[in-house]
């Protein structure tokens, strides 16, 4: 009879998610049923290892912001006709080359 019930609610279980009554009775049970233990076991590393694929704590990121200041062209943002000018023939002769 138990066993229906744990099957029925090892996620909210899990999740603490249920009534202290019926958290009491599952408790006990897992005591004497090594079946329902190794469910509760099984289900709970499964939980386990999904939270922690989506939290990311565990991913490291290589910051890629010096490259993209290396890459920024800097001629571009400079004021002046003669910056202007060199930056619009380098676009034309980039151009003629495709």
């Amino acid at each position: 009879m138990y066993c229906v019930i744990l099957r029925k609610k090892i996620n909210e279980y899990i999740e603490g998610d249920i009534d202290d009554d019926l958290n009491r009775t599952i408790e006990e049970h897992m005591q004497q049923c090594e079946s329902c233990k190794k469910l509760y076991e099984d289900e709970l590393r499964i939980t386990l290892m999904l939270k922690m694929a989506f939290t990311g704590n565990n991913i490291k990121f290589k910051s890629c912001r010096n490259n993209v200041i290396k890459s920024i062209n800097r001629a571009r943002y400079e004021k002046g006709f003669m910056n202007n000018l060199k930056l619009q023939l380098s676009k034309l002769t980039y151009s003629n080359k495709l």
